[in-house]
């Protein structure tokens, strides 16, 4: 690491992100992306199996399709060399509603062969065999090979039924030169929940980088595709209902990053997005009280083009942040009983500002116009027979459609072993004036024998149907001991509105873990997961061997 690098913040706040750059933290290499992860303020973990909440995981801005708990816990901290953390991905990432996105940056380059393979058991009859594993070579005219494979399976015996759930990744990145890059993702998922029938997905991604200049202009082409298939049974009353979605979708991206030396401190990017979805969706349905069956088969084509620009200006210790989105959308739907095509747009804007008063000290301020995204199937009229004869229809307006504004202030201090951090973050939905104020708060310090981390977090909503209020609070230590020992912890305490408390019924979340590395090959843990809810409460063993 460079002296330079050596003095920037570990944590950096950006237009609409928040960046934590491993390499900067003082870690010791036994730390998790889970370890990391707890000290950004915002990302209270609600419980065993919701980590993220309303984030999507992305490597290298690629969604994945995996075990999120299990990745995050099993995966060290090193393998990745940034995490983003963002927020208000509108613009950049091509994201809708107020979820956010966390995007991981794979560390390249290291030669030879590394990985993991292991399994996880739990007494709440779950069994998780993975696999992980890294190949980097360099060859002595600079070209590269790097490529890191992730897989799982996840099996479990609820109420002795079966469920199954495989997955599998594959990220390949190719440097052909200084100037030349090829990135190609590969991704297979598999699902299977008693009593509903398979889903599988795959998709097919791949991105050319080429850098023309020494200033770093870069221009990006990518192109992708995606198939799922969802075949799923479902009962309601007298009614037998059986669906099955079939979806296609083609991926293109043509972006244009570049700083503009003219102009300063200014950086340009630019691009043109488009996808193109096919869904066919089959619904049959057994009128149990009617002696005639229903058949039929509906057609959509979802077409998005999506045309961005931002620029970044930097002045001293000031950073301007400024970016639209406009995304033009076609639907087309061909159904038994009619065609149906609707042409709408949708915008996203993105206006903040950091600043950087003093050394380890951050200040932002941004605001944000998002947008929700309607559900395809359900966008476009379409009516089928009810058991009485009637027919049920949805509306040809597409009411999902909403728009919010976001406003945003947050302070970071970050400074190696030390980060604190406060956000406040006030949403109002234009279609109906609900509003929202959230606050986080945390802090953690990096030891080394101990990571202490712990937050806050509170938010107030006034909706339509009322005024709510609630909040939680973390603390989460983690003791490395001697010989390669670790105990994790991890406790909650909700207030009694808060969503997590009424969905589960219990105040607190606690969770216990114990692990032992033997010769930095052999690793085993035992996990106590909601010991205070004996509905939920299980231990989780996991051996993993390192190579």
């Amino acid at each position: 690491m460079t002296a330079k690098a050596q003095d920037e913040p570990p944590i950096v706040l950006s237009g609409d992100r928040t960046i934590i750059y491993i390499d900067r933290l003082p870690l010791r290499g036994d730390e998790t992306l889970m370890d990391v992860l707890l000290m950004y303020p915002e990302q209270l973990i609600h419980g065993f199996d919701d980590l993220l909440e309303s984030y999507q995981l992305r490597m290298e801005n690629v969604p994945v399709s995996l075990d999120i708990r299990q990745f995050f816990t099993s995966t060290p901290a090193r393998a990745c060399t940034k995490i983003q953390v963002c927020e208000n991905s509108g613009v950049s990432k091509g994201t809708t509603g107020l979820g956010g996105i966390i995007d991981l940056t794979m560390r390249r380059n290291e030669e030879g062969v590394h990985g993991l393979a292991g399994v996880e058991a739990a007494t709440s009859a779950e069994v998780y065999p993975m696999g992980k594993i890294n190949y980097g070579h360099t060859d002595s005219a600079g070209h590269s090979t790097d490529l890191y494979a992730n897989t799982g399976v996840s099996m479990s015996w609820p109420h002795n039924d079966f469920n199954i759930a495989q997955y599998a990744d594959i990220h390949l990145n190719q440097r052909f030169g200084r100037r030349d890059r090829l990135l190609t993702y590969l991704r297979q998922s598999y699902e299977h929940t008693t009593p509903s029938s398979p889903k599988q997905y795959y998709l097919a991604r791949a991105r050319y980088f080429h850098t023309f200049n020494d200033i770093g202009t870069e221009l990006l082409l990518l192109a992708g595709y995606q198939y799922g298939n969802d075949k799923r049974l479902s009962e309601h009353n007298q009614l037998q209902k059986e669906s099955h979605t079939k979806t296609g979708t083609l991926l293109y991206l043509v972006e244009l990053n570049t700083p503009l030396p003219f102009l300063g401190g200014l950086n340009l990017m630019a691009g043109w997005e488009m996808d193109r979805a096919r869904y066919r969706y089959h619904l049959t349905q057994d009128m149990l009280a009617s002696s005639t069956p229903f058949d039929a088969t509906d057609n959509y084509t979802v077409m998005n083009n999506d045309i961005y620009l931002q620029v970044d200006y930097t002045l001293g210790p000031v950073k301007l942040y400024l970016g639209d989105r406009i995304s033009l959308y076609r639907y087309d739907m061909q159904a038994y009983n009619g065609d149906n095509t609707r042409n709408d747009s949708r915008n996203f804007f993105m206006a903040s500002i950091a600043a950087t008063p003093a050394q380890g000290h951050q200040l932002q301020a941004g605001y944000y116009g998002r947008f929700f995204n309607p559900d395809y199937l359900m966008a476009l009229p379409t009516s089928y027979p009810l058991s009485d004869g009637t027919t049920w229809s949805s509306p040809d307006t597409l009411a999902d459609e909403r728009k919010a504004e976001v406003a945003r202030l947050a302070y970071m201090f970050s400074d190696k072993n030390v980060n604190a951090s406060l956000s406040t973050r006030y949403i109002r939905m234009i279609d109906d004036g609900s509003q929202t104020l959230q606050a986080d708060a945390a802090a953690s310090w990096i030891g080394r024998w101990l990571i202490l981390s712990g937050g806050a977090n509170f938010s107030r909503s006034i909706t339509p149907d009322g005024e709510k209020t609630y909040g939680s609070v973390r603390l989460s230590p983690t003791f490395r001991l001697p010989q390669q020992w670790r105990i994790t912890t991890q406790l909650i305490f909700y207030t009694p509105n808060a969503p997590y408390r009424k969905l589960k019924g219990t105040a607190a979340y606690g969770m216990l873990a114990i692990e032992k590395r033997i010769n930095d090959i052999l690793d085993l843990s035992l996990l106590w997961h909601d010991p205070l809810d004996g509905k939920n409460s299980a231990l989780v063993f996991t051996a993993k061997i390192l190579f």
